[in-house]
C-alpha cells in the first residue's frame, strides 16, 4: 500500500492498523478515488497467493486514498 499511496501522495506511510471494506463492497466519488486509474503499475500473475501482492494492496487502500483526498467514509454494518 505504502509503495502505490508514495506514488500518489509522496512520503506517505500507512500506520501498523489497516481499516479497509471487507469484500470491497463500497460507493466512492470519482474524484475520491480517481489517482489509482492513473498509476502505472505492474502485475504479476496470480498463484494463489494469501497476502503481500500489488492486487491485495489495492484492495487495502481505497479509504487511505478517500481520506488523502479530503473526503470521508462511513461504515455499514449489516448483522443477520
Amino acid at each position: 500500500m505504502n509503495f502505490i499511496l508514495n506514488k500518489i501522495f509522496h512520503k506517505y506511510k500507512v500506520g501498523d492498523k489497516l481499516i479497509f471494506p471487507i469484500g470491497d463492497m463500497f460507493w466512492a466519488k470519482t474524484k475520491a478515488i480517481y489517482q489509482i486509474f492513473n498509476v502505472r503499475l505492474k502485475f504479476p500473475e496470480e498463484l494463489g497467493q494469501t497476502n503481500e501482492t500489488i492486487m491485495h494492496a489495492i484492495e487495502r487502500l481505497w479509504l487511505y486514498l478517500v481520506k488523502l483526498n479530503g473526503y470521508y467514509y462511513k461504515t455499514t454494518f449489516k448483522y443477520y
